[in-house]
């Protein structure tokens, strides 16, 4: 072989060297184009992963943001109804406190009433000015 690829090269008129310098040539070219022909899907392949790896990531920022904004609106209904709390048991305390001071005046008008039913100066009278101030 290496008898025929001589002789072709001699009818050429190209030098051993020059024949060895172009087949390794063709044979980077074939490599090239082999390596392009397997990298080529690889590469493809790897995009593809790029692209979904990247819709994933914009997938969970919204779910992110969503569940953010839920949260929000949850974190404030939480504080409107905790205020909610506040303000029935600031009401409850306030009707307590008018109920007791309804009671304590009409007490006092009961207690009046009865002073006035009694004649003054008397000791029954004295007892029941004592028994009012108590």
């Amino acid at each position: 072989m290496a008898g025929a690829a001589a002789a072709i090269s001699h009818a050429l008129g190209l030098s051993a060297e020059a024949v060895a310098a172009e087949v390794a040539a063709g044979a980077t070219v074939s490599f090239g184009t082999a390596l392009y022909a397997v990298l080529w899907p690889i590469g493809l392949v790897m995009l593809a992963i790029a692209a979904l790896v990247g819709v994933i990531w914009l997938i969970s920022k919204g779910i992110e943001a969503l569940n953010n904004a839920y949260n929000k609106d949850a974190i404030a209904a939480e504080k409107a109804a905790e205020k909610a709390r506040e303000l029935a048991e600031a009401y409850n305390e306030t009707k307590q406190a008018y109920e007791d001071l309804k009671a304590s005046i009409t007490d006092y008008y009961d207690a009046q009433a009865a002073i006035d039913e009694l004649t003054e100066g008397t000791e029954e009278w004295f007892n029941a000015i004592q028994a009012a101030n108590e």
